[in-house]
């Protein structure tokens, strides 16, 4: 009872921890690229070195988790996905108290994580919360520095597309959905030994951060970034759901990729023959290509973007396997 009991602990914490790691990880993601799109990259390059060790951190703990047994949960049904997106702006000052709000909730969290998993006998949880939580104190430093320089700036939000500038950011934070849930069903599909399928679930949430990445590229070649602040009340965002076999995993992936397609759809039609129309049919037309690799097995669609994370096997070598050697 006692042994059950410390397990559910261990889990709960985790996931927490997930949660909160994964809200940083797209929260910087989303300012690194408005930084660069603005011109500020000295910025930008100062945030990286968090993000690039958030993320990797957060996946060790999505294969932790699985390796225990444990359901991945990264939003309940109880509760809106809206609290869980980042806050972006194009504002340097307004970026950095959001970013100082989010390391004041995260590091509250890894906190009581580390309190609480100070006893267990699980070595490799106490070590995950613990990396995460060494980069929390230096960072908050950082941030207030920067704050201090940045309140001189004041970039004035606007609605760059105008009325249809609601349905890009709609459409934004539906991608960062998508790329949560096939991310974590990257996870599972390798620990079940289902690797083809799991690559071509880690190929779908590297292309949807790679969307991500260009719809706040439009947002940010005019000056400005996503507003998700509204988004949360529309049906059309959901919440990453996570299935427990490949039968489960597809079927909410066909749900969930037929949502990315009609939002990009729709955006696309309030466009004509401009970036964002183009942009927009070209997201549209790659999910709408993943029914047929889902339901069929056949080549998963490819944008033909570039990158050097597109080997599932060579990440989780590199992030996960070779983590857990040297730790």
């Amino acid at each position: 009872m006692q042994a059950n009991r410390s397990a559910q602990s261990v889990a709960r914490h985790l996931n927490a921890v997930l949660r909160s790691e994964l809200t940083a990880v797209n929260q910087y993601f989303s300012h690194i690229l408005v930084l660069r799109a603005r011109g500020d990259v000295q910025t930008a390059v100062a945030l990286e070195p968090v993000n690039n060790a958030d993320f990797p951190n957060a996946m060790r703990v999505i294969d932790h988790l699985i390796a225990r047994g444990e359901h991945l949960e990264l939003c309940s049904a109880s509760e809106s996905y809206a609290r869980h997106l980042p806050v972006v702006s194009a504002d340097r000052s307004r970026m950095i108290v959001a970013d100082l709000q989010l390391e004041t909730r995260l590091l509250a969290t890894l906190e009581t994580a580390a309190a609480a998993l100070a006893s267990s006998e699980d070595a490799v949880a106490r070590r995950l919360v613990e990396d995460a939580l060494s980069r929390r104190k230096p960072h908050i430093r950082w941030l207030r520095r920067q704050l201090r320089a940045a309140e001189r700036e004041r970039v004035p939000e606007t609605a760059p597309f105008g009325a249809a500038t609601e349905i890009l950011n709609l459409l934004y934070a539906r991608l960062i959905v998508q790329l949560e849930q096939s991310l974590a069903h990257a996870f599972i599909l390798r620990h079940a030994g289902q690797t083809a399928l799991a690559d071509g679930m880690w190929s779908l949430s590297y292309d949807t951060m790679l969307h991500g990445k260009a719809i706040v590229d439009l947002f940010g070649g005019r000056g400005a970034a996503p507003d998700l602040r509204d988004v949360g009340e529309a049906s059309a965002l959901g919440r990453p759901n996570v299935g427990r076999d490949a039968a489960e995993i597809v079927a909410l992936e066909l749900t969930s990729t037929g949502r990315c397609r009609q939002l990009a759809e729709a955006a696309g039609i309030d466009f004509d023959g401009d970036d964002v129309a183009h942009a927009c049919r070209e997201l549209a037309a790659y999910y709408g290509a993943l029914r047929e690799w889902l339901t069929a097995e056949s080549i998963i669609p490819s944008n033909d973007f570039p990158g050097t994370l597109r080997s599932f096997d060579k990440v989780y070598d590199t992030y996960v396997v070779e983590a857990r050697v040297s730790g």
